[in-house]
């Protein structure tokens, strides 16, 4: 098969995040299957227009804004589409998130190419973010227009568009077909597979030498009771409440201290707030680090902390986390609770709820056992649902079931 991905942001750009991880193990894992797979994305940021590797071949358009769905990435991206499908027959089109939205226009009757969106949420998540920000950030009224226009455009120009084009969906949690459905009605929601994200769980796995090596780095003590919060540094990730558990927790345990891993443009905000609350011998701010390293980080920790407050598709740091057998407390939203079974492997609380979420924290540091049982748990669970092998496999059997139901090539 030779499958073409429509990806304005990857891996191999710079960019790390869940999703670009998500493209990268798969457009891999999908090439040892022995397929051939094409991907298509923004303006590189050095400037490259094409690369291979691992066996995918990488197009990047200098005729377009990194990042960005809008300035010609319609156009741009459609274009190569159909000189990669002149050369080498496409079987089926992979857009990551609404991506490939720009093949809409070309229309059914002349497309005869299935196209599967693999989305990590919609509308519904992007309205979420938009909300936590304005009341957190107190954005200027013109800045809200100007998100409120976004939304617009991503609704009834990109989202709704392509989900009554696509051929089937394929979403990471429970939860993002409830949201489809909700905002797009059942027609949309009915095309939608929930395939999980997948992992490698022999690199994310419990025995590595992490806790003696990163705390020997951060000088910490081996004994000092550790919790982690990992992701980009955005007020809805909500590191900010992982720092008010860590004030309440400090007064049943003074040497408790919260490890923050990651970059973004709410670091300083989070500083300011630790300094506030006197807490700036008890936070570690690491900065980004790479996902190759990220299991020595969670190796470190005694407990991880998820205080979302936003409701994500599946997010990479909790299955990580759990195939490393650790315990975690994560916010009761989105594709978290497509994972986690309150109190058998991780711990739910409403999200935002600091004294909730606090309140846990003690009671795990307390009842030891139940906290190593439930790690125990978390791997076993991340060893069954989410390894990477599965993932492939499943997203493999869609793509070619579209590809078998569509047979007449481009003309």
């Amino acid at each position: 098969m030779h499958i073409c991905v429509f990806s304005r942001q990857v891996f191999s750009q710079g960019v790390k995040g869940g999703m670009e991880i998500h493209g990268k193990l798969l457009s891999e894992g999908l090439v040892q299957k022995g397929c051939r797979v094409s991907v298509i994305s923004t303006r590189h940021p050095s400037g490259k227009t094409y690369d291979c590797i691992q066996g995918v071949d990488f197009y990047c358009l200098k005729d377009t804004v990194f990042g960005s769905r809008r300035n010609g990435w319609p156009q741009e991206s459609v274009k190569l589409f159909f000189h990669l499908n002149a050369k080498h027959t496409v079987d089926a089109v992979w857009s990551q998130s609404f991506d490939a939205y720009g093949l809409v226009g070309i229309g059914k009757s002349q497309l005869h190419v299935p196209v599967i969106p693999i989305l990590q949420g919609c509308i519904h998540q992007e309205i979420v973010t938009f909300l936590v920000n304005v009341s957190k950030n107190r954005k200027l009224p013109l800045k809200i227009l100007r998100s409120l226009a976004g939304l617009f455009y991503s609704y009834f120009v990109v989202q709704n568009r392509l989900l009554a084009f696509a051929d089937a969906v394929i979403a990471p949690s429970y939860q993002v077909p409830k949201d489809i459905r909700r905002w797009f009605g059942s027609r949309a929601s009915e095309k939608c597979v929930t395939i999980f994200n997948g992992i490698d769980t022999d690199h994310f796995h419990p025995e590595g030498d992490g806790r003696e090596e990163i705390r020997s780095k951060y000088g910490l003590d081996k004994n000092i009771y550790l919790m982690l919060s990992a992701g980009r540094i955005i007020v809805e990730k909500g590191h900010q409440v992982a720092i008010d558990v860590l004030a309440r927790v400090k007064r049943r345990l003074p040497g408790a201290k919260l490890m923050i891993v990651g970059e973004g443009e709410n670091l300083q905000n989070l500083k300011d707030i630790v300094s506030e609350k006197g807490l700036a011998n008890h936070v570690i701010f690491t900065g980004f680090v790479e996902n190759d390293n990220m299991a020595r980080y969670y190796h470190s920790c005694d407990l991880f902390l998820m205080p979302t407050l936003r409701e994500e598709g599946l997010p990479f740091a909790l299955i990580e986390l759990m195939a490393c057998q650790k315990p975690a407390i994560v916010s009761g939203i989105g594709g978290n609770l497509s994972v986690i079974k309150d109190m058998h492997n991780g711990v739910l609380v409403p999200a935002g709820n600091a004294e909730a979420m606090a309140a846990k924290v003690l009671y795990l540091h307390a009842n030891s056992n139940l906290s190593k049982n439930m790690a125990l748990v978390a791997r076993q669970t991340a060893i069954e649902k989410f390894g990477v092998n599965q993932m492939v496999a499943k997203t493999y059997k869609v793509l070619h079931r579209c590809s078998q139901n569509i047979r007449s090539p481009i003309a």
